[in-house]
């Protein structure tokens, strides 16, 4: 029975950097119009047992990411549709972005977030197809 038990084990990592990020989300999210802040922190309990899709993270990256998910989340709560270089503490982001609540929604749009989207993988060039040659016995 030790056996079956160990082959249900998880490999993921990252599972607590998962949760102190969706942590956040949740809280900042209540100022966002998403109410339920119970529900989201009971989804994201679960759904983090998968971990982070991503190679390394530290400690200082998350606490970074943390701190801006809060930054935008209480921008968002004086000022909902608050560009987020326009926050009192303004929050620098990857790409152009309209408020502080898509900062929320999509942390990896701000720069201290960036390590939460996976570096995409290359696609893998098709493989050619051998063209045929004619029979050297000339049939």
């Amino acid at each position: 029975m030790l056996s079956w038990a160990a082959a249900c084990g998880t490999d993921a990592s990252g599972v607590a950097e998962c949760r102190q990020i969706e942590q956040a989300r949740c809280n900042a999210a209540v100022a966002c119009g998403f109410p339920d802040y119970t529900e989201c922190r009971r989804f994201y309990r679960d759904h983090c047992l998968h971990g982070l899709a991503v190679e390394s993270v530290n400690s200082v990256l998350v606490d970074a990411c943390v701190a801006v998910i809060e930054r935008a989340g209480q921008c968002a709560s004086e000022q909902p549709d608050t560009a987020p270089g326009d926050c009192p503490e303004p929050i620098r982001t990857e790409t152009e972005v309209a408020t502080a609540c898509d900062v929320v929604l999509q942390p990896e749009l701000a720069s201290a977030c960036a390590f939460l989207e996976p570096e995409p993988v290359p696609p893998v060039p098709p493989t050619p197809t051998p063209t045929p040659t004619p029979d050297a016995g000339g049939t």
